[in-house]
């Protein structure tokens, strides 16, 4: 065979895409020497299905998330079908011809063996969680509903994923892709990209006819593989200089520009972060990944009314959800406007009591106001609601008047009175 060692071959960066880290570039009309000209826009195929009622989506969900948070390893093949987002990554290949064939076979084992959701499982493990929010309504195609997860990193970082689903002629329901909002795309649109490198770098002789974005991209492959491997290192200068010996052309694709941001940001050139920011609002003013691009970008200048307005725009997007409330409280704290704060917080947990970083909010406000009573009132609301293992407070610069009150000796009491763990 041509392509040797394909069912072998790991995607790991397509894998990353679901935790957010790749970012997107819509690689559009690629011809094929065994194929037709494509005569419009590459659009993905979308599966025929039957109708999928309210209890399935839902089903679909709360079984998705029980294996998540399960101890054994979680099937990817149970929640996605693997033919569907095949044949969507394929597009217009020519899948008769033997080697097309038998690189989307490798394609598709390899990416069932990386197994993304056993990603989203380990972050759970770390401290992460990855937990169903709704049935998502209004979205466009033949099944008009979505199941949208929200994913928040252990370091605080987060993002949503929208699975869109289809029921096969055996009645399961099963996702055929998966929408990222931090990179505002298909989860095929990325794997397809990333396909589209392996091709060029081992079998150029296959692609034909490539213009524009597609040729000037996959002239560069080296070059945006060295870029984002310098990131990963966290040799962010190294990466930035790569950045800059790319055409223009290639620079201003919206992953090649994420990373960018990347770089700067993990660089602290800020003249440079908002070049970068700048220059993707110039080319892509309309992209939600810009708002999880400014939520990072303004709130490091300390612009929280922007940050607010990047945070309300994804809001919007996923039609709501009270962890981003939560997020809102923040910056409103950073500004010194605690009732706001506090009413949104409040108004946040009532909605969704197992958000943590609402409690804390909380106890920050209470700090912030010396209202020692009610820094007592949550850290035991806190400690109730969560398994938490207790460093001594006393030794944070941020409880120094706390310590100093009757409520902290009421709270040291409730510590030492609190049945031990078995």
């Amino acid at each position: 065979m041509a392509i040797k060692g394909l069912a072998q071959f790991r995607f790991k960066h397509i894998t990353l895409a679901l935790c957010a880290i790749t970012l997107s570039l819509n690689l559009s009309g690629v011809t094929f020497a065994q194929a037709a000209a494509p005569t419009k826009e590459y659009q993905p195929a979308v599966p025929d299905s039957a109708p999928i009622t309210d209890r399935e989506y839902e089903q679909f969900a709360t079984s998705l998330e029980q294996d998540i948070y399960a101890e054994p390893n979680v099937d990817f093949q149970k929640f996605c079908n693997m033919d569907w987002l095949t044949q969507r990554v394929a597009g217009d290949m020519d899948q008769k011809d033997t080697k097309i064939k038998d690189l989307m076979a490798g394609w598709k084992q390899g990416y069932i063996q990386s197994n993304p959701l056993s990603l989203m499982q380990q972050l759970v493990r770390d401290g992460g969680s990855y937990d169903f929010l709704k049935v998502l309504d209004g979205a466009t195609g033949k099944q008009s509903k979505r199941v949208i997860f929200r994913m928040v990193r252990p370091d605080g970082g987060y993002n949503y994923h929208e699975f869109l689903l289809a029921k096969s002629p055996d009645g399961k329901v099963r996702a055929y892709d998966i929408f990222t909002h931090l990179n505002a795309e298909f989860q095929s649109e990325t794997s397809r990209r990333l396909l589209l490198y392996y091709i060029q770098q081992n079998e150029a002789k296959l692609l034909t006819e490539i213009s524009g974005t597609e040729k000037a991209e996959l002239e560069n492959v080296t070059k945006l593989q060295q870029m984002a491997e310098f990131n990963q290192l966290k040799q962010y200068e190294k990466a930035l200089l790569v950045y800059y010996q790319m055409p223009e052309q290639t620079q201003q694709l919206k992953h090649v520009l994420t990373m960018r941001f990347t770089a700067a940001f993990g660089k602290m050139d800020h003249e440079e972060i908002i070049k970068t920011y700048d220059d993707f609002q110039k080319k892509y003013p309309a992209d939600n990944c810009l708002n999880f691009l400014g939520v990072t970008y303004f709130s490091s200048k300390g612009d929280y009314d922007k940050t607010i307005k990047c945070l309300d725009a994804i809001s919007q997007a996923i039609k709501g959800d009270p962890f981003l409330d939560i997020k809102k409280a923040e910056m409103y704290e950073a500004k010194d406007e605690y009732a706001t704060a506090e009413k949104m917080t409040l108004a946040a947990l009532q909605q969704d009591s197992s958000l943590i970083d609402g409690y804390w909010l909380m106890i920050t406000i209470s700090l912030n106001q010396e209202d020692h009573a009610k820094t007592l009132e949550w850290l035991k609301k806190i400690d109730s609601q969560f398994e938490m293992d207790w460093n001594d407070i006393s030794a944070v610069e941020d409880y120094s008047e706390f310590i100093k009150s009757p409520q902290y000796k009421e709270w040291t009491k409730y510590l030492a009175n609190k049945p031990k763990k078995k």
